[in-house]
């Protein structure tokens, strides 16, 4: 009985809890322009094979629980690059012109260290032209934050918004923007 009762809080501290984290994206935009460009559908990967729920986040194999956002990952990317496309100056109508597609290959939380927490995002977005595939660009962003209450949603908006800023200057430079 007495090592019942020493092992009970030991367990009960190893319970994983899952948390939720409301996500509301303000842009940044990196550039300004003017245009039509289209935002297409964006899919979670490893949602698609089954690893995590379609708004759970990746997570290291040593952490307990799970992290959960308030929408799902695809949509969350999807829209964030629309409201960063229209910042800038763009028009997001359907278009037979430039299309922006993409899969988000990974969307990794790790909130297990001491002093900081890491997000990781990696997108491969698919871009289109008159209806042709023209071009894919596979873009990763880190975010190391403070791990302090609520620095959770701005480790996610800032990492996003840093992948998205990244593809939209590489179109820049490739002159498609």
């Amino acid at each position: 009985m007495k090592k019942l009762c020493l092992a009970l809080p030991i367990l009960l501290s190893l319970v994983g809890c899952s948390t939720t984290i409301p996500v509301n994206y303000v842009p940044s935009p990196s550039i300004k322009g003017s245009g039509n460009v289209e935002v297409g559908k964006f899919i979670y990967a490893p949602y698609e094979r089954k690893q995590v729920k379609a708004n759970q986040f990746q997570s290291v194999s040593v952490a307990i629980g799970a992290m959960y956002l308030s929408e799902n990952v695809s949509d969350l990317v999807e829209q964030s690059l629309n409201k960063e496309l229209l910042a800038a100056g763009f028009s997001t109508e359907p278009t037979t012109g430039l299309k922006i597609s993409g899969t988000v290959d990974r969307l990794l939380f790790d909130w297990t260290g001491f002093t900081e927490m890491d997000m990781y995002l990696d997108v491969s977005y698919s871009i289109s032209k008159n209806g042709n595939q023209i071009n894919i660009k596979k873009i990763s962003s880190h975010k190391a934050l403070p791990k302090m209450p609520g620095y959770d949603s701005e480790a996610i908006r800032s990492t996003i918004s840093d992948n998205i800023s990244k593809l939209l200057i590489d179109l820049r430079k490739d002159k498609l923007l």
